[in-house]
């Protein structure tokens, strides 16, 4: 085996079976069949999982990195520094600047007893400057691979206190106060550390997904201005899904996500087009109601074309019925012909006379 995590991440080309103890020092294609097929638990996987997924800042995923965001996994600490640059990316740049540790980082900096490590790997990331500091704390006491529970540290800068919120209380009481002690600045007073009563995880595996929770709500509490404290709703399998989603958004191949944004103009595009031929269409309608005159012959008697007629049929003005005049201009109801003696002398001599005879002038 290798003497450190390091040491096995510069010769990951050549690993040791856990159960033939073979190693893959050639690249022969025949090794492959020789080696039993890769098993859970097995020191093997298929060379799928071995793919480059996403790749930027430091942020290495492959597949079997995504595997663990599957219910009932333990998140690893590759998923963990992909959460963690996203929200660097969407909380680091506010007014109140966050720094979002990479686990690694934060790994590096509690195991090591190079005094001249830890300060350079604080002043690169600029810890002292930063009014939140945001660490994914892992019970691994050693610079080897492992490691079975996350927790949150968060360090306010003004208050000199450090936050200690805990998916299962307790349980990484020791390897924070390793890393407090390396984090310390000498220059002033001793901090404050707070265990925080935060929502717990109900299983043995959700530790990763409540300490990523903890941290995007704690962000989301800094901006709006509340106790950062206060954390409320914390769904680990809803965060999962939405932890995946994310993840698939980023590793879509660069072809495939301009063919989907260009799809996606073309539909909005679409969509406006039909907007405005829907509200064009309206307009006209409109215009032909207003353009369409009145049927003169269902106005003063009958219409033989009935729902037929290209004419409008209006109900008759009630002004007009009762004194047979109308004063209003935009008045849009029937306006019957009126029988011209009405009108002059308030009688009519015809038997069937064919013009109105309004109420009021009979």
């Amino acid at each position: 085996g290798f003497e450190s995590y390091k040491e096995a991440r510069e010769n990951k080309d050549s690993y040791i079976c856990s159960k033939c103890g073979k190693g893959n020092e050639t690249t022969k294609k025949n090794d492959d069949d020789k080696h039993p097929k890769g098993q859970d638990g097995d020191g093997i996987e298929e060379n799928k999982s071995n793919e480059n997924l996403f790749e930027s800042k430091g942020v290495n995923l492959k597949e079997r990195d995504v595997e663990t965001i599957k219910e009932g996994k333990w998140l690893n600490d590759k998923v963990l520094s992909f959460a963690f640059e996203e929200m660097q990316q969407k909380h680091g740049s506010k007014d109140k600047k966050c720094i979002f540790v990479n686990p690694v980082i934060t790994q590096l900096i509690k195991v090591s007893t190079d005094e001249k490590d830890i300060k350079g790997a604080i002043d690169d990331i600029g810890l002292r400057k930063a009014d939140w500091l945001f660490f994914p704390v892992n019970d691994n006491h050693t610079d080897k691979e492992g490691g079975s529970h996350w927790s949150l540290l968060l360090y306010s800068q003004n208050e000199n206190t450090f936050y200690h919120f805990d998916p299962i209380c307790g349980m990484n009481d020791e390897s924070v106060t390793m890393l407090i002690k390396k984090l310390i600045d000498s220059g002033k007073k001793i901090p404050e550390v707070k265990d925080v009563i935060c929502p717990r995880q109900r299983n043995s595996y959700d530790c990763g997904p409540y300490t990523l929770m903890f941290a995007e709500k704690i962000a989301e509490n800094i901006e709006a201005g509340r106790e950062i404290t206060k954390i409320r709703d914390c769904d680990a399998r809803e965060y999962r899904i939405k932890l995946r989603n994310k993840i698939e958004e980023k590793t879509k191949p660069k072809e495939k996500r301009l063919k989907e944004d260009k799809n996606k103009e073309s539909d909005e595009k679409k969509e406006e087009e039909k907007e405005v031929t829907k509200t064009n269409e309206e307009k006209m309608e409109q215009k032909k109601v207003e353009r369409k005159k009145e049927c003169w012959h269902f106005t003063n008697k009958e219409c033989k074309f009935g729902d037929r007629c290209r004419d409008e049929h209006r109900n008759k003005c009630r002004e007009i019925i009762e004194n047979g005049y109308c004063f209003d201009n935009n008045c849009r109801l029937g306006h019957p012909i009126i029988c011209n003696d009405i009108y002059k002398t308030g009688r009519c001599k015809r038997v069937l006379c064919r013009h109105f005879h309004p109420i009021n002038l009979r």
